[in-house]
């Protein structure tokens, strides 16, 4: 049973709002002013980004909410400015039909969440509460609650069987040969997709950005699995290079090299479709898919 907190709140929110809204943007809206109004800074003394790598860890729910941000929201001021967040912009934003969607959603959620009083639950549901003051007291909360989880809480029972499973997969037929360890391979700092995709390609930039807040757990995995199956990730990493080089040579498109190289897993791996654009948004990450491109 899962539970109420900041990633399955924005996973019931984001896909109410009118428009294509991405994660880190949208997440960016609703804490921003937050951070922005509280001076806040991350662990190195420096103003706090929202970028993709903090989103992902906690859309994976691999990284609670920061402390310093959790501190201030006892605050009036900081309770004020979550009230017209709702008020002001998420209210306004709604989809035509979806406000009650997202409504009945998260009312179901936080009545089976058993981490939640029944107190809360009351106040949290209750109509005749203004639906501003409801939604700033369920957002305290979901800021507050524990977003980290051990079980990889991103793991619904759809894709549950796909990733673990299917990831396994696609490791063991796509490279055999033995290598000690890759975990000092897999510490560099990626370069996000967007800086490599061209900005008005709209519908490849939202399927990646959908699939690539797998980036994470996909590079835990490969880690986990180089121990136990002895795969080779590198020789992984070259052949998906050497595919797309041979596809961009061939003078095909960003959209058309991201089909063909998930058409080239699902056919060598047999792995559904779905996992196999994971693996894709995986490496283009992570750099084996295209290419920066320079401003």
């Amino acid at each position: 049973m899962d539970t109420l907190c900041f990633a399955t709140f924005v996973d019931i929110l984001r896909p109410c709002l009118e428009g294509k809204v991405g994660k880190t943007k949208f997440i960016e809206r609703l804490l921003q002013p937050i951070i922005e109004s509280e001076n806040i800074l991350n662990e190195k003394g420096e103003p706090l980004i929202i970028d993709f790598d903090l989103t992902s860890k906690w859309m994976t729910r691999k990284r609670n909410i920061n402390s310093k941000i959790q501190l201030v929201l006892n605050k009036q001021k900081v309770v004020t400015i979550i009230n017209n967040i709702f008020k002001n912009d998420i209210f306004d934003s709604f989809d035509v039909g979806k406000e009650q969607d997202f409504l009945n959603n998260l009312h179901e959620l936080i009545n089976q969440d058993s981490t939640i009083t029944d107190t809360k639950k009351s106040q949290f549901t209750d109509l005749t509460i203004p639906a501003t003051d409801r939604m700033t007291n369920i957002f305290i909360h979901v800021l507050q609650a524990e977003n980290k989880t051990e079980d990889r809480g991103w793991l619904t029972n759809l894709y549950r069987g796909s990733i673990e499973d299917e990831v396994k997969i696609v490791l063991d037929k796509l490279a055999q040969d033995k290598r000690s360890d890759i975990k000092k391979e897999l510490k560099y700092t990626p370069t996000s997709f967007k800086n490599k995709i061209e900005e008005d390609n709209h519908e490849l930039i939202d399927k990646v950005e959908y699939n690539v807040i797998y980036y994470y757990v996909i590079r835990d995995y490969f880690a986990e699995l180089e121990g136990v199956n002895d795969s080779n990730f590198d020789k992984v990493a070259k052949h998906i290079r050497k595919q797309y080089e041979g596809l961009k040579k061939a003078g095909l498109s960003q959209d058309s090299i991201h089909d063909n190289m998930t058409d080239m897993i699902v056919k060598k791996t047999s792995a559904s479709r779905a996992t196999c654009e994971k693996i894709v948004a995986f490496f283009i990450q992570d750099c084996e898919v295209y290419d920066e491109i320079t401003k």
